[in-house]
């Protein structure tokens, strides 16, 4: 965006998460897949119910990278309930020159949507950030100008990072 340029926003927008691309952050104790490298929703239904099975404590309920959690919001979200796909639920995302979304919330039933096919999802306010990218595409242009490979980098930071706990930027396509 340019020094004056105001950004535009709009609200109670309805998109088709199939075909949108996201620009998730995410770490190790977000995502499941991050945490051991399948999604929950690969998982077949003996698999899902064995790691269920170990995961079902109380102290591990709001746990975002348990095997459940995901599978718990897809639910939800498909009964209509509080946090139903197509009401108010407070989803913030904006678009970038990239093409992908960044959401400052709703991270989770965004990717969830997108993953199980749904064809609708609220989002409260959908921002423009102009000509700016997902931090994910300016690590990668960034990187690439260091004459790197994209995929070496990525392979290097997301290990590195995933080791460290520290939130990583990745597109829904890497995920």
């Amino acid at each position: 965006m340019k020094d004056g340029e105001i950004m535009t926003e709009k609200h109670d927008v309805i998109i088709d998460p199939r075909k949108e691309s996201y620009c998730f952050t995410f770490s190790r104790h977000d995502c499941y897949k991050l945490a051991t490298g399948r999604c929950t929703f690969e998982l077949t239904d003996e698999e899902y119910e064995k790691e269920n099975a170990k995961s079902n404590s109380p102290y591990n309920y709001h746990y975002k990278a348990r095997v459940g959690y995901c599978r718990g919001l897809l639910e939800k979200m498909r009964d209509g309930g509080d946090i139903s796909a197509t009401k108010r639920t407070g989803i913030y995302a904006h678009s970038n020159a990239c093409g992908h979304m960044t959401l400052s919330s709703g991270q989770h039933r965004s990717c969830i949507a997108k993953k199980n096919q749904l064809p609708k999802l609220h989002l409260n306010t959908l921002g423009d950030n102009g000509e700016y990218l997902c931090r994910s595409c300016y690590i990668e242009k960034d990187e690439a100008q260091k004459q790197r490979s994209f995929w070496d980098n990525f392979k290097r930071k997301k290990k590195e990072n995933i080791n460290k706990d520290v939130p990583i930027d990745i597109t829904d396509d890497k995920l």
